[in-house]
């Protein structure tokens, strides 16, 4: 069973496996997701935090960004280093297996997107793990992302 930690308060946030905490905000709560569920947030800034057994990064674990827009300006960075810079674009997708080491990695995506009224979907796909967040409204964007593996 994989665990999903989530603090966020984005626009619609998917996830599809076991257990979210901490949900919205400070309030401690627990909410158990079988399959997949939508839920309704308000703002901008997300923090995901997931666990991954060591062993599923032999498969990739790509983290796909789209917008439905036409710029999407944006850094990704993990653990305090840049490892893909989005310039202009409207999608990218990047296989974070190879950069991705036991313990807890950060990965921070934060840029621009226009017009203000484009949708950006970022998602995790990974063997035996998904999750996702969309976004939209203001133009800018603020994702971070927790992968505890272990």
């Amino acid at each position: 069973m994989k665990k999903i930690i989530i603090v966020c308060s984005a626009i619609l946030v998917t996830v599809s496996t076991a257990v979210a905490k901490n949900f919205v905000g400070n309030q401690a709560s627990e909410v158990i997701i079988n399959d997949k569920q939508d839920l309704l947030m308000s703002s901008e800034q997300t923090k995901t935090s997931i666990t991954l057994n060591a062993d599923n990064l032999q498969q990739p674990c790509i983290l796909s960004i789209n917008s439905s827009g036409d710029i999407l300006t944006a850094e990704i960075i993990l653990d305090g280093k840049l490892i893909k810079s989005l310039n202009n674009t409207s999608e990218a997708d990047i296989n974070l297996s190879p950069y991705l080491s036991r313990g807890v990695n950060t990965v921070k995506i934060k840029g621009n997107y226009s017009p203000a009224s484009s949708l950006v979907s970022i998602k995790l796909m990974g063997d035996g793990t998904s999750a996702s967040s969309q976004t939209s409204g203001s133009g800018t964007i603020e994702y971070t992302l927790l992968i505890d593996v272990y």
